[in-house]
């Protein structure tokens, strides 16, 4: 967020990283730089964080605007017309992660991106059911701990730990007291071989 209000976009870190993949597969979300827009589909769904909103008004007064959208390898434009502009204003601040449900209209061959719907991302992953399976040995489960997990709970979440003590595989469950902090730093861990993990969201 400060690398946002400083510089007007993210260098270091994107926040979309920080939520699996999986997630965007189950709510049909599509990265900018995979669609067609050539493609005789009408509808898509994106999502990003909004860097920059600037709003117009048409000759008869009424307010539309262009939304700059961050993802995590492209930025692109949405447009938005007065009545949804309206309806999501409250949504539409720098810095927010936002889905947006899009209907695709073609102008002289130029194709435009318009706002239909909006949801606020975080809003949406968090009201999803998720069981979480975290494999890990004792003694990197007590070195990453901290970095995997702080304390709270989400009855959305069911986190159940395994970990291989004399050969036997034990679990137990830590959604009582403890919640994951980010998907980002359990790949990470998952890609250097460090934990294993299984992610299953309805």
């Amino acid at each position: 967020m400060n690398e946002l209000e400083v510089v007007g976009f993210y260098f270091s870190d994107h926040p979309l990283k920080h939520y699996p993949q999986k997630f965007f597969n189950l709510l049909n979300i599509s990265s900018f730089n995979d669609i067609d827009l050539d493609k005789n589909s009408k509808k898509l769904r994106l999502c990003g964080s909004v860097l920059d909103i600037k709003e117009r008004s048409n000759k008869d007064g009424r307010k539309y605007a262009f939304i700059t959208v961050s993802e995590v390898n492209s930025q692109y434009e949405l447009s938005i017309f007065s009545e949804n502009l309206n309806k999501y204003r409250h949504l539409l601040k720098e810095g927010n992660l936002l889905i947006f449900d899009i209907d695709i209209i073609i102008n002289n061959n130029d194709p435009r991106l318009v706002i239909r719907n909006i949801k606020k991302l975080e809003s949406e992953f968090n009201n999803l059911e998720k069981k979480i399976d975290i494999f890990i040995n004792p003694l990197q489960l007590i070195e990453y701990k901290d970095s995997l997990f702080e304390q709270g709970n989400s009855l959305k979440s069911q986190i159940s730990i395994f970990i291989n003590i004399d050969e036997k595989l034990i679990n137990f469950s830590s959604n009582k007291n403890y919640t994951l902090k980010s998907f980002k730093q359990l790949d990470h861990l998952k890609n250097s071989k460090k934990l294993d993990y299984n992610l299953d969201i309805s």
